[in-house]
Formats: C-alpha cells, structure tokens, sequence
C-alpha cells in the first residue's frame, strides 16, 4: 500500500510541473458513441478549435452535425446543426497523460419534418487525455447535457475525440 501511494504522489509532482503554456492554439473533432440512456441510437460529430488564454485554461468555439436512427411517422427526418462556445481546464500528469474537465453552452437547430426547431443546452464534459506525440492526442470521456428545453430528456454519452495542439 506504502508503493502505492508514493506512486501516486510521484505522479500528483509530475504534473505540477506539467503545463499547456498560454498561446497553445488546438483543433480537434469528436463523436459520441451513443447515449446511455435511450433506447434509440442518436449520432453526432463536433469540430472545435481553441486557444489557451491561461495556463492550462482553454476557450472553445465548435460547430456540430447531428441525428437520430429513431423511427418517425412518415415524412419526417430529424437532423441537427449547432454551435458551442466552452472552456476546458487540463490538469496534465506527464507528456503523456492528462486528465481535463470543463462545460460548453449549445444552441442547437433541429428539423422535424418541415417544422425547425432549436433548443439550447449544457453538456459538462470529464475525462482523460492520451497524447500519442507533443502534439497529437485523443480524449475519452464522459458527457453529460442539460437539455434547457422544455420535455427533452438529459443525456449522458461516452465521447471519443482526436485533437492537434500547436
């Protein structure tokens, strides 16, 4: 137990030395794998770029693509266009290894038959960030959103994203 909880500290120093500096500009494009709390299976992919104004502390801006393979009554598809603007903080362990946190305000434009509707939410997103080399990496993690509209459901999804920092 002892070995266990030097490693742990040993890891908990490495990454206080461990820092994004501010001017890291990242670009990067994530898919969810599904919500984990519906019976229908919804996809979406999401592009995003950011800029690192403090150490560690990231803004946001994405634009996202989105559907469902529900089935509707005839006539009817749904899709989905929307627009983010969040803020990460990244707490990395080595040049390896990272975790992040962070929460993005959405406004998403739907089309249910020839009816446009759009809705705002919050997903607060938690996870671990892999980096492949300095400047490649992949997060997985857990999304969870605040639907702000009336009668839509919560959603909780497991997210995959590859992003590029330079």
């Amino acid at each position: 137990m002892r070995k266990l909880l030097i490693v742990i500290l040993l890891v908990g120093a490495f990454g206080l030395f461990a820092q994004i500096p501010v001017g890291t500009k990242e670009v990067g494009v994530e898919a969810d794998i599904g919500d984990l709390l519906a019976d229908d299976f919804t996809y979406s992919i999401h592009g995003y770029g950011g800029y690192f104004f403090i150490d560690n502390l990231e803004g946001l801006l994405g634009v996202g693509l989105g559907g469902t393979t529900m089935d509707l009554p005839e006539g009817f598809k749904t899709s989905a266009l929307g627009l983010t603007i969040g803020a990460y903080y990244h707490a990395p362990m080595s040049e390896m290894l990272g975790f992040f946190g962070g929460a993005w305000l959405g406004y998403q434009s739907g089309v249910v038959g020839s009816i446009a509707e759009g809705y705002t939410y919050i997903p607060f997103d938690a996870g671990v960030e892999f980096f492949i080399t300095k400047y490649l990496g992949i997060r997985v993690f857990d999304r969870f959103t605040i639907n702000l509209k009336k009668g839509m459901d919560n959603t909780d999804h497991i997210m995959v994203s590859s992003f590029a920092i330079f």
